[in-house]
């Protein structure tokens, strides 16, 4: 009796590892605990690394994790960056929204990593051909390793920002000069 008791307890614990292990790599939450994945219809795209989306029935801007792209009005790379941010994720499309630790910012936007359905990582792709540069706040980290080595691409292949006619001063230089 107390054997059988042990395998029924050890099967039971395999069977919900089993289903944990299934829904992490097929279902739809992440590793990172509480943190989910949302397939979202974009709205618009303001700059090289906020969207907005709908979400939960509501209007909301998105924070893309890890990246920081050139202002608007930051030389010529403001309106290329938020031209590629737009012809990956055009207003209409539908894409998925990955939350990390932290689900919002200071500003109340979302924060989130982006993928197309088919699977390209937005954020990354941004960094790897030479659009934003890697900025990143823990704890939302992820992927910092992976982004890390896109932007790393790019400036060895001097791609982007990271070219000859790259930019002055980083996107947040730009932004504290501005505030003066």
């Amino acid at each position: 009796m107390i054997k059988r008791r042990k395998v029924i307890s050890f099967g039971s614990a395999f069977t919900i590892i089993a289903a944990a292990i299934y829904y992490l790599v097929q279902g739809n939450i992440s590793p990172v605990s509480g943190v989910g994945k949302d397939e979202v219809v974009v709205v618009s795209v303001l700059d090289g690394d906020t969207i907005r989306v709908r979400y939960e029935s509501n209007i909301e801007s998105v924070r893309l994790i890890g990246i920081d792209a050139p202002e608007k009005d930051q030389d010529k790379w403001g309106k290329i960056s938020r031209d590629r941010l737009y012809s990956l994720a055009a207003p209409g499309s539908v894409i998925i929204l990955e939350f990390d630790v932290t689900k919002r910012d200071k500003y109340n936007r979302l924060l989130g990593y982006i993928f197309t359905k088919d699977g390209q990582f937005i954020n990354e792709v941004m960094l790897k051909e030479g659009l934003a540069m890697l900025y990143t706040f823990p704890p939302n980290v992820k992927y910092v390793e992976r982004l890390r080595a896109a932007q790393n691409y790019a400036r060895v292949n001097h791609l982007g920002i990271w070219g000859e006619d790259g930019l002055s001063m980083s996107p947040q230089d730009f932004r504290r000069l501005k505030k003066k």
